[in-house]
């Protein structure tokens, strides 16, 4: 009995020493595989924390547009019944074509003369056009060779009607489209409002009354029958002497 009960705990302390050796080479392992880790997160740096390291952000050059000025500008200027509206081109615009349409109240202002800036091959000016209570002008053009000069694209001269005195005048100019060859230019405003009070003098003869000198009564019909009542008194005095 004594024989077994020997055999037994030295199986036992075999066992004992088997599983802490177990556990040694566990551990080991486990801090080899830790240190590893954190060399390979700091190379050449043992025994300090991770740094994390950022590249500055590169902004992206896909989608990207080229920023252009407006380019379209318009100017307005008024003496007396004369109202002067210039469009013209910005610098570096890059176009090519496009439309536009000047607006402005037709019981108001009327064209008298319109003056192009040549700038383009193709042009094409309708200064007939109405809308409801407004007067429109179109105005498109064409070429083949962008702009980068700044030009005039078109002058219109108005005068001012006999309703306009005194009134503040809106003149709108809506940029209808603009290419540069195949691509579309979208303006950051497509509608451009100008606006310019007007003060003149209005003759009568422009307001269409007749000039009046005070009374109006008919002088010359009362003196005409006074003197043909004298007539004829006259005469009845001659006609009496006589008998």
């Amino acid at each position: 009995m004594q024989g077994n009960k020997i055999k037994c705990q030295k199986r036992s302390s075999g066992f004992a020493v088997l599983s802490l050796v177990l556990l040694a080479a566990i551990l080991l392992q486990l801090w080899g595989f830790s240190v590893k880790a954190e060399g390979t997160m700091n190379p050449g740096q043992p025994g300090q924390g991770s740094t994390e390291q950022t590249n500055p952000v590169q902004p992206s050059q896909t989608g990207t547009q080229e920023v252009r000025p407006e380019p379209i500008l318009t100017q307005i200027s008024g003496q007396g019944r004369n109202v002067t509206l210039s469009i013209s081109l910005a610098a570096n615009s890059q176009v090519t074509s496009g439309r536009l349409k000047i607006r402005f109240p037709k019981d108001l202002l009327v064209v008298s003369s319109t003056q192009s800036g040549n700038l383009w091959k193709i042009e094409d000016l309708n200064t007939g056009l109405e809308e409801t209570t407004q007067k429109v002008v179109a105005y498109a053009w064409a070429d083949t060779e962008t702009k980068t000069s700044p030009g005039t694209i078109l002058t219109l001269n108005l005068e001012a009607q006999n309703a306009a005195n005194g009134q503040e005048i809106t003149v709108e100019t809506e940029i209808v489209e603009l290419f540069s060859q195949q691509e579309k230019i979208v303006p950051k405003n497509d509608r451009i409002l100008d606006r310019l009070r007007t003060d003149f003098t209005v003759t009568p003869s422009q307001a269409g009354g007749s000039v009046r000198t005070g009374d109006n009564t008919n002088v010359a019909g009362y003196v005409l029958l006074c003197l043909g009542s004298v007539l004829v008194m006259v005469g009845l005095v001659r006609s009496k002497v006589e008998h």
